[in-house]
């Protein structure tokens, strides 16, 4: 049994990745070579501050203990890598050839660097997360030893995406029009992994807050033990990547199909409200029609009869008018007399 101080190295383990998360969007989105080697030597920094808590926890967890030897090859591939690129830097020397010769290497080492990083983030994040899982399980909280296990699962898609839109990115970022479209790609791409890292972050530091005080079990074996668990996980991280793909495959087609459904329904609803509403209109727009035609009927027959009756009385007006005036030529006064 270990004491309650036996996980603080999870807070080293949080910090080193928070770090890691800010470098690795940086250097996605600088194209400078200079920053580029700025930003990576953060990185490191990052990665011994995780180390440090990891040399800790290494001593209470088998898988604590792999993912300090995947975190020591992450170091060792991004210090090889920082100091490449500043014999890059060095060799360009403000020539137009070399820079050019420069940006070729870059991209080759880049994609190389991108590949290295992609397997040894999936191995050293495996090991993290089954090393919070098991602590989980000791403490016989299997709800959140299955949350460390979906964060994994998280992280092995959008990493899996994101290092193969990276990968595009570095080879057609100089080709106009395509690489605008890959770059929009890279962002969403980012976004995941972002979100899917921000998971893990919660949970190594989660494991810590709820497990301190708790029961953890030790862990002893030796070396070759260790070295043939880490043979192992090799195997398993390309079983898992498979599995992730093809759960990450089914969902995106399940969801597809099921927004596709939706929107049939939807325009079959929508189609139904517009014939109703279309019926609805014709109808009362004849009905309307009618009592209009039959105002107007009824307006011009009133009509007709008034213009009519106008009529008879102008006539009959002319008529007595004309008669006196006869009278008046025949001598005759309106009164009768001569």
């Amino acid at each position: 049994m270990a004491n309650k101080n036996s996980i603080s190295g999870l807070v080293l383990v949080f910090i080193g990745l928070l770090i890691e998360i800010f470098t690795s969007i940086s250097q996605n989105f600088s194209y400078s070579v200079v920053y580029g080697t700025v930003y990576t030597w953060i990185g490191v920094a990052g990665i011994v501050i995780s180390i440090i808590g990891l040399v800790q926890l290494s001593k209470v967890n088998r898988n604590f203990a792999k993912a300090k030897i995947f975190y020591i090859i992450d170091i060792c591939i991004s210090v090889a890598y920082a100091i490449i690129l500043i014999i890059l830097t060095a060799v360009s020397g403000g020539s137009i050839e070399n820079y050019v010769g420069t940006i070729v290497v870059s991209i080759i080492l880049g994609v190389i660097f991108v590949i290295a990083m992609f397997i040894i983030d999936l191995l050293k994040i495996k090991s993290l997360m089954g090393g919070c899982a098991d602590v989980a399980n000791d403490n016989n909280d299997s709800i959140y030893a299955a949350k460390c296990i979906n964060a994994w699962n998280n992280f092995l898609v959008s990493t899996i995406i994101f290092t193969a839109v990276t990968i595009i990115m570095l080879i057609v970022q100089y080709i106009p029009v395509i690489n605008v479209i890959f770059a929009i790609i890279l962002i969403g791409a980012t976004i995941y992994v972002i979100v899917a890292r921000i998971m893990v972050l919660v949970r190594t530091m989660g494991t810590y807050s709820r497990f301190k005080n708790g029961n953890i079990s030790s862990f002893s074996a030796d070396r070759k033990d260790l070295m043939n668990d880490i043979k192992d996980d090799h195997k398993d991280i390309f079983n898992d990547a498979k599995e992730g793909m093809q759960n990450f495959r089914g969902n995106v087609k399940e969801g597809v199909k099921d927004t596709a459904t939706g929107i049939a329904d939807g325009a079959k609803e929508l189609g139904g409200n517009i014939k109703e509403g279309v019926e609805d209109f014709a109808g009362g727009a004849k009905k309307d029609a009618k009592e209009v035609g039959e105002a107007v009927a009824e307006g011009a027959k009133n009509m007709g009869e008034a213009a009519a009756d106008g009529a008879k009385e102008v006539g009959d007006a002319f008529k007595e008018g004309a008669e006196k005036v006869k009278d008046i030529v025949d001598g005759e006064t309106p009164d009768g007399d001569k």
